[in-house]
């Protein structure tokens, strides 16, 4: 059974979106977002889950560092594509 700890007194379980998957985005002034979204991503990587995280910045180096992930930025794995990419063919 795969959980999310997010504190002492506040847990979610997977299983209730089992059928279409759990999406979170957190969206919130300068403070605690970059702490809360790599709370989640490493959870769902310990539990085997599919995890994409969306940050231009270096904060999550150390979650890189410990885990097989694709890190998407400028001077990253994979650049970071801002203006008139060209489509997959």
């Amino acid at each position: 059974m795969i959980k999310f700890r997010l504190a002492e007194n506040l847990t979610l379980d997977y299983s209730d979106f089992r059928d279409e998957g759990l999406r979170v985005a957190i969206f919130a002034r300068s403070g605690g977002k970059s702490s809360l979204a790599a709370l989640f991503a490493e959870q769902a990587l310990e539990q085997g889950l599919q995890t994409l995280v969306i940050e231009p910045l270096m904060e999550y180096n150390a979650l890189k560092k410990l885990n097989d992930v694709v890190w998407v930025a400028k001077g990253g794995d994979l650049p970071l594509v801002t203006a008139n990419p060209e489509p997959l063919r």
